[in-house]
């Protein structure tokens, strides 16, 4: 990814890919917020904080 905040194609494959995996993983459910907040989190290249599950 580059300084402005984009990604091409093939970086977002891979971001898509892991965060798949990464929420398998922790058990966060297909549809759960906490999915897109984790691809914003990773794009921003902030870390990774737990979440709780939501009930």
């Amino acid at each position: 990814m580059t300084f402005n905040d984009s990604a091409d194609s093939k970086q977002l494959s891979i971001l898509a890919t892991v965060v798949d995996d990464y929420c398998h993983q922790a058990g966060i459910a297909v549809g759960d917020q906490a999915r897109e907040r984790l691809g914003r989190q990773r794009l921003a290249c902030r870390p990774l904080v737990p979440t709780k599950p939501h009930r």
